[in-house]
């Protein structure tokens, strides 16, 4: 799937092992395009769809930027990605070299990208505010090696395979891995909103932002905090939508999706939705009338009650046996969107942050 790996020996002097294992790794279903940039000692990479001719990686004499995701901020001029295929590696690069480490508190998205210093010698990794891109990495036969996903680096045969009964554990209790724990006793992730500077051999880990809770909350009308969130989800999603983009959205009864759809239909109306499901199920009906009522294009596939023998093996490869099958049921939209979307777009978590009381369909009346 796309993403990013890299590998940097210990010894500057020293050539980095190969790359191509690594990206061979990465390469699956629409994600083939590859790219890499080799110095003395150290190798950066990236697969991707190559749509629109996009580059993940951008080279100067001072740094070599590999980037993965999507930023809304700072917003890329309409247009630039014709001009610049690597219109988002190019601003990590002059933003690094202008700012340094204080570069990431101008960022948002969801992204991961590694900065190569040539004149320091010096790796940077960074992860986005919530971890939507991963970053795995380890140490191994005197160099350092990241990776968008495990199996990038278990592409060494020689690499440990040694479990992690703790994150066996965890998995099996939460459905989830805590903490920077991976399967692998020899593997981590990078934390969320984190940083990792690797130079001389040596490594460090730093955090760039986390949540800030109040000790009190003022007390205010329902409608003021109606009116703040309302606000809040509108200017996400117009940070994130570029006119000469596509932008499919997957459309559930959920109420995340739903808010983001009544926005796109304001701000982006030839944007498609996507609903896979049971003609009976809860979801369904609801997203039909939310795409009908916004008049957003929607494309409904429905769901074979045999989709989890078919396609689990793919859902444990795509994310390294990492995920619950509960959470596949949205998956056969994924291998479908590309077809019809330049970016896809979803929510996650949303009747949990805002509670189920909170209606957005009586949004949709709004929109002109």
């Amino acid at each position: 799937m796309p993403g990013l790996c890299g590998v940097v020996s210990a010894d500057v002097n020293s050539p980095a092992p190969d790359l191509e294992p690594m990206l061979r790794a990465l390469r699956y279903g629409r994600a083939t395009v590859t790219e890499c940039h080799t110095d003395k000692s150290v190798n950066l990479g990236g697969v991707h769809l190559g749509t629109g001719g996009q580059q993940v990686l951008y080279k100067s004499p001072q740094a070599i930027v590999a980037f993965f995701g999507y930023l809304t901020q700072p917003p890329i001029p309409p247009g630039a990605a014709e001009s610049d295929p690597a219109a988002a590696a190019h601003y990590i690069h002059d933003l690094y070299l202008a700012r340094g480490e204080a570069m990431l508190s101008q960022l948002a998205g969801a992204f991961a990208f590694a900065v190569w210093d040539r004149r320091t010698l010096t790796l940077l990794l960074a992860s986005d505010h919530l971890g939507l891109r991963p970053i795995y990495y380890a140490e191994h036969a005197g160099s350092f090696r990241f990776a968008s996903e495990v199996k990038g680096l278990l592409a060494d045969s020689t690499f440990p395979r040694r479990l992690n009964r703790a994150a066996v554990a965890d998995f099996f209790c939460h459905t989830y891995i805590m903490g920077n724990k991976t399967f692998f006793e020899d593997i981590q992730l990078l934390p969320p909103a984190s940083w990792l500077r690797y130079q001389d051999g040596r490594r460090t880990v730093s955090s760039y932002w986390d949540i800030a809770f109040p000790q009190d909350y003022p007390h205010h009308p329902d409608r003021w905090y109606d009116d703040l969130i309302y606000n809040a989800l509108q200017a996400a999603v117009k940070r994130m939508v570029r006119p000469e983009l596509r932008y499919g959205l997957s459309l559930s009864g959920g109420l995340d999706s739903r808010w983001i759809a009544a926005f796109l239909a304001q701000l982006q109306p030839d944007s498609r939705t996507f609903t896979v499901g049971t003609p009976g199920s809860d979801d369904t009906p609801s997203a039909l009338k939310v795409a009908a009522q916004t008049g957003l294009t929607n494309q409904y596939w429905e769901l074979s009650p045999t989709f989890v023998a078919e396609l689990a093996e793919t859902y444990a490869y795509i994310v390294d046996g990492m995920d619950n099958m509960i959470y596949m049921d949205e998956f056969p939209l994924t291998v479908r969107v590309g077809d019809y979307a330049d970016v896809s777009v979803g929510g996650f978590l949303g009747d949990a942050l805002f509670g189920h009381e909170m209606n957005p369909l009586r949004l949709c009346p709004k929109i002109t």
